[in-house]
């Protein structure tokens, strides 16, 4: 039974550099979703969704950040500057 105990944890080990990629992987794609702009409505929806996400009173968020060994307040500080550009970026060409 100790034998078998051991091989599984072995097996959770090497998966878990696979799972925390994973993770990056969900935030990034996030933060992606974010930097885009498009007329497209399902791109809006995705930065939208990504947007309220992206929020340190999220619980999922969190879980996410644990689990991609990232910090949420650096994501968070990052959603922030992405939108800050966005803006930024919006108001040069409406003028």
């Amino acid at each position: 039974m100790l034998e078998q105990q051991k091989v599984q944890l072995e097996d959770s080990l090497a998966l878990y550099p696979r799972y925390r990629s994973l993770w990056r992987a969900v935030i990034l794609q996030a933060l992606i979703d974010i930097k885009t702009s498009s007329n497209n409505n399902t791109a809006n929806l995705n930065k939208a969704k990504a947007i309220l996400w992206i929020n340190l009173n999220k619980k999922d968020f969190l879980d996410a950040c644990q689990r991609a060994e990232l910090s949420p307040e650096k994501i968070y500080e990052t959603k922030l500057r992405l939108l800050e550009r966005q803006n930024c970026h919006q108001k040069h060409y409406t003028k």
